[in-house]
């Protein structure tokens, strides 16, 4: 077994893993929605997973499949959202707006998979900083930053003053600068 397979088969058993954690999360949540996200998060997480390491394994110089890999993974983390627990629900809240920093890169660096320039480099980290800081804010200033997911879902294990307003703000503006 060469070092490139071995290396996609644990690309593969993590997934797995990730996919199946994702899954009992989300079936085990109190959403009324959960089977539809099950469905949503299985659909586009597997399929950025698996397109990307098929891509890694076809064009290993081309950093796409790197990208639609990482995008996937990190996809099936936002079921961290769904857990009963606050502590878990607030890392996913956070962590789940790191998706956006592999798909902004491989938006960017298609077709060849390379970022030219210092710009396109920088304009994922920009996008990741922006969304997790302000997703934290939001966490700080927010008991219950996700109402629409589920009525008694858990809320931010952080907060300091529950301030729902001023955490709007924080969510407006990082939208606003991501429609930018």
């Amino acid at each position: 077994m060469t070092r490139r397979t071995l290396a996609l088969a644990l690309a593969l058993a993590l997934a797995a893993v990730e996919v199946g954690g994702a899954v009992w999360i989300v079936a085990t949540s109190e959403s009324e929605t959960h089977w539809a996200r099950i469905g949503l998060a299985l659909a586009a997480g597997v399929t950025f997973v698996i397109s990307g390491l098929i891509a890694l394994e076809r064009r290993p110089e081309n950093r796409t499949g790197l990208y639609l890999a990482a995008t996937g993974y990190l996809w099936l983390l936002n079921a961290l959202t769904d857990s009963t627990n606050e502590w878990v629900f607030s890392a996913g809240f956070v962590v789940g707006e790191l998706v956006w920093v592999p798909f902004t890169a491989l938006v960017l660096a298609y077709p060849t998979g390379q970022l030219r320039g210092r710009l396109e480099a920088a304009i994922p980290v920009v996008v990741g900083l922006l969304l997790t800081t302000t997703s934290l804010l939001v966490l700080l200033f927010d008991a219950s930053p996700a109402p629409e997911r589920c009525e008694g879902c858990p809320g931010s294990a952080i907060v300091v003053a529950d301030r729902p307003g001023l955490a709007g703000i924080f969510s407006a503006l990082a939208t606003l600068a991501a429609s930018r």
